[in-house]
């Protein structure tokens, strides 16, 4: 974490030094102080209150630690503003790049652009912005059918509301619902699997995959006091493993015959775990991308790895469709 050096703390105005003791960085707080303003200003006119009384407020739960976005009420997923509550993940650009990625894939290959009804299955769906951004990129040119799943019913209330906001982005021709589901149960509830005629095309997860471990170590304090535990950790009773999510994401996509599967990761270590797992469960081509997939190639671990930055997903498939 970059150190404040302390003149720069000094000369920082009251406000702007809270935000920097979060921010390590006096650009990145300029930049918050200003859309803190910004909301301050707009929900002041909403409710009466001074905006001055406002930005104090939103400046302490900041300095607290307090997502921006839970502040804020929203956070660009792609080029989709979501809505966002405290209780339900925060919606990621990373998740955003692979899904485009995933978009533009689906959208070249001529078997899934010629298919009648693109169906397209989202588990542990949180605030919809997966299936909402593939609506988004797609509908216009592909009819698109979409259910995503969560067990959260907080987290299935927002998504509703982002489908709402973006009811635009869902052409004519195509759908998209929420409804509730244990992953982890042995199969998908029965008027799921009959809505979706027993297939789908694609399937994809972000689940929780962080071990209690990882989550005191490695998370920034904003992740760990205030995001959803149950969106980030597996369920109690599966010590330290974070992975358990996904031979029940993998069973559900080989029981709905998926074409393609995309499964968010939190490493390499984990993709390659994943990977392996896929490998045996679903067989096709297996591959892990990066935060931007699209940029050059390497193996590890035997597995083809896509693009540039961090370890973000894997990606299988049958080759014959994409």
């Amino acid at each position: 974490m970059p150190r404040i050096q302390p003149p720069a703390l000094r000369s920082a105005s009251p406000l702007l030094r809270q935000l920097l003791i979060v921010t390590r960085d006096s650009s990145a707080a300029a930049n918050e102080l200003r859309w803190l303003k910004a909301h301050a200003r707009h929900r002041a006119v909403q409710n009466g209150k001074s905006w001055q009384t406002l930005l104090r407020a939103y400046c302490a739960w900041r300095g607290r630690h307090v997502p921006l976005q839970y502040i804020l009420g929203s956070e660009y997923f792609g080029d989709l503003e979501l809505r966002c509550r405290k209780g339900v993940l925060i919606p990621r650009q990373d998740t955003a790049s692979i899904t485009t990625h995933l978009a533009h894939l689906i959208s070249s290959s001529p078997h899934l652009r010629s298919q009648p009804n693109l169906k397209i299955l989202d588990l542990c769906t949180g605030t919809g912005c997966i299936p909402l951004l593939l609506h988004h990129l797609l509908s216009s040119s592909i009819p698109v059918h979409s259910i995503g799943l969560d067990i959260d019913l907080l987290a299935l209330s927002l998504a509703r509301s982002n489908l709402h906001l973006h009811s635009r982005s869902i052409s004519p021709n195509s759908s998209l619902t929420f409804s509730r589901a244990d992953v982890l149960a042995p199969s998908l509830p029965e008027d799921v699997i009959q809505t979706l005629g027993g297939r789908v095309d694609i399937l994809t997860a972000n689940p929780p995959y962080i071990s209690p471990s990882s989550l005191r170590r490695e998370a920034a304090l904003s992740v760990a006091r205030y995001e959803p535990r149950r969106a980030l950790v597996p369920p109690a009773g599966d010590g330290e493993a974070g992975d358990v999510f996904y031979p029940a994401v993998l069973r559900h996509a080989v029981a709905m015959k998926a074409k393609g599967v995309m499964l968010e990761v939190g490493d390499a270590e984990q993709a390659v775990t994943v990977a392996t797992l896929a490998k045996g469960m679903f067989g096709g081509r297996v591959e892990i991308w990066r935060d931007v997939p699209s940029g050059p190639e390497e193996e590890m671990e035997g597995f083809t790895v896509r693009g540039e930055g961090n370890v973000r997903a894997v990606f299988c498939c049958d080759d014959q469709r994409f």
